[in-house]
């Protein structure tokens, strides 16, 4: 049995990292495959680096901001005494500075699932604070305020999406209009247009 007594931040540091590792594995590792096997061509030995390339992108990502979180909320409370709330902000956008700041397909999207979540969180931390209470049909709200937002945005400021939601919108929205024969309506995509 290990006991942590005076090492409890270092073996902390490893299993964050560890944890962090596996987790960016398990989760990019299913995501990658199945999307570079939709979408991508070519031989099989780049698609291969491809889907390795995401899931060391991700799990790398991870486990350096495990590391770097437990450590810079380590350091800080036993420099003030204890943790205080600050401490985990400020642990977050050294690792978020540090280690999501390439403009890369993988950085993109976790930050994009991050600020979705992020802004939800907020609404309910507001709500909480203030003792508001969300009406009846609040999540119907939600839902068309977001779909109102992506399609007018699609329609009107395309240039503006993320490469992967502008190309899947595009497929379904744009090319769906796209058919000159049965063939091509119900089976696979035209360039021709009725």
């Amino acid at each position: 049995m290990i006991r942590s007594g005076d090492y409890k931040l270092l073996l902390d540091l490893i299993k964050g990292f560890r944890n962090g590792f596996v987790y960016g594995c398990k989760v990019r590792a299913p995501h990658a495959l199945l999307m570079t096997l939709l979408w991508s061509r070519g031989p099989i030995d780049e698609m291969a680096q491809k889907i390795f390339k995401a899931i060391r992108i991700h799990a790398m990502n991870l486990a350096k901001t495990a590391f770097t979180v437990k450590l810079v909320i380590g350091l800080l409370a036993k420099l003030q005494g204890a943790a205080l709330p600050w401490h985990t902000a400020a642990a977050g956008a050294i690792a978020g500075g540090l280690f999501w700041s390439e403009n890369n397909p993988v950085n993109v999207q976790v930050l994009l699932y991050l600020l979705s979540r992020v802004l939800s969180a907020l609404a309910f931390v507001y709500m909480e604070k203030n003792q508001v209470k969300a009406p009846s049909n609040a999540f119907r709200i939600y839902a068309a305020t977001i779909w109102a937002a992506i399609i007018f945005l699609f329609y009107n400021y395309p240039q503006t999406l993320q490469t992967s939601l502008a190309s899947s919108m595009n497929y379904i929205y744009l090319e769906s209009s796209k058919y000159d024969s049965l063939r091509n309506l119900l089976l696979v995509n035209s360039e021709k247009t009725i």
